[in-house]
């Protein structure tokens, strides 16, 4: 995996420099300097039929299967096919991610005054859809613990201190962040430096937003889950997609939806580990 190489002058702790570069996206960054500047939309509506049959098919021998594990095994899948996802950029300078990691709200039940948690479970690059059901469980059931989890008890905090204070913390952090040197401890609880986020907006009952990228982070994909529709026998979602262009060119995003869209008209293949993890060749 990338996270074992080793670490030059110009990396971060949580990512390897981007070195090999097109000239363009050298001044890219310079140019949009924001992620809201550097924000694209895409909208894709993929058939679900077959994730929905191997659901069926696997809920016996992989405990709690639910297609939503299937969708997220597919994205774990996609990026260790297509690792130019992974990257961020911060500080004027592109990064390719040392890790994987999704952030996702969940709520204990669809209810208003229901317990809402942040899950961030980590995956490896290896990981079968066995795998990505267990990480993703035991980080939604620990996210869900009545005492909360380490997140929720930071925006605790951080919401009893004077309002001056607060934005002044943010400030420093947001500095330290472009420079790489942001402590290890805020990154670990903080679901704005992830991989992707990811919202399932069909949970309840509706199509999905555009949902903007967060300037305070290093967040560059942002995946929006719609609402199931048609029959059971030709089920569709619509997914929305908003990216961060400055990772990398408009090819590589649609050439990466196009093999997600492998991925779920045939997920069986996600029940083996892939034959191989593709390493970011920027690096």
């Amino acid at each position: 995996m990338q996270g074992r190489q080793k670490r030059k002058w110009g990396d971060r702790y949580d990512g390897w420099k981007v070195r090999r570069l097109d000239p363009m996206f050298l001044l890219i960054p310079h140019i949009m300097r924001t992620r809201v500047d550097a924000q694209v939309y895409m909208e894709e509506e993929f058939n679900i039929s077959a994730m929905e049959e191997l659901v069926k098919q696997q809920k016996e021998s992989i405990p709690g299967l639910t297609l939503l594990h299937v969708i997220l095994a597919a994205l774990v899948r996609l990026v260790s096919q297509r690792p130019r996802l992974n990257r961020f950029t911060s500080g004027g300078n592109i990064y390719a991610r040392n890790h994987f990691r999704i952030s996702m709200m969940v709520k204990e039940e669809m209810s208003d005054g229901a317990p809402e948690a942040c899950v961030m479970p980590y995956f490896e690059m290896t990981d079968s859809l066995a795998d990505v059901v267990l990480r993703f469980n035991v980080a939604r059931d620990e996210a869900l613990r009545a005492a909360g989890n380490s997140t929720d008890s930071t925006v605790r905090i951080l919401g009893a201190i004077p309002n001056i204070i607060r934005r002044g913390f943010v400030n420093l952090m947001r500095g330290l962040d472009s420079m790489g040197l942001m402590p290890r401890l805020i990154n670990r609880v903080s679901p704005f430096h992830s991989s992707f986020f990811v919202t399932s907006m069909g949970s309840i009952g509706i199509d999905p937003i555009y949902h903007h990228l967060y300037e305070f982070g290093t967040t560059s994909v942002f995946v929006a889950i719609g609402k199931k529709r048609g029959e059971r026998d030709d089920r569709t979602m619509l997914f929305r997609f908003v990216l961060d262009e400055r990772i990398c060119d408009g090819y590589y995003y649609a050439q990466s939806v196009r093999r997600l869209r492998g991925y779920f008209k045939n997920p069986a293949q996600l029940m083996n580990p892939p034959d191989a993890v593709v390493t970011d060749d920027g690096i």
